[in-house]
């Protein structure tokens, strides 16, 4: 924080919203890949089956809807970069 400090940034409101929605964000994604590998651990159909492989499946299931709400979010926060003080 120091060398924001010394660099002239400061931490407005603005700023503090931005990193309160990114790691909101970024904690939910990580929810929802895990509550989606518990469910599929728990099919009937992934039983027998190795652990690891059926963890891939799962989070391939979800990974394009993640990846593209993190972009989303990017897209939201980055003007915040060229915001003057």
């Amino acid at each position: 924080m120091s060398v924001f400090y010394f660099l002239g940034y400061t931490i407005n409101r603005v700023t503090l919203f931005a990193l309160i929605f990114s790691n909101r964000h970024s904690r939910g994604r990580r929810h929802r890949c895990r509550q989606n590998m518990v469910r599929h651990f728990r099919l009937p159909e992934s039983h027998g089956r190795p652990m690891s492989e059926v963890a891939v499946e799962a989070v391939a299931e979800v990974g394009n809807p993640t990846i593209l709400a993190t972009f989303a979010v990017i897209a939201a926060v980055l003007p915040m970069a060229f915001v003057a003080a």
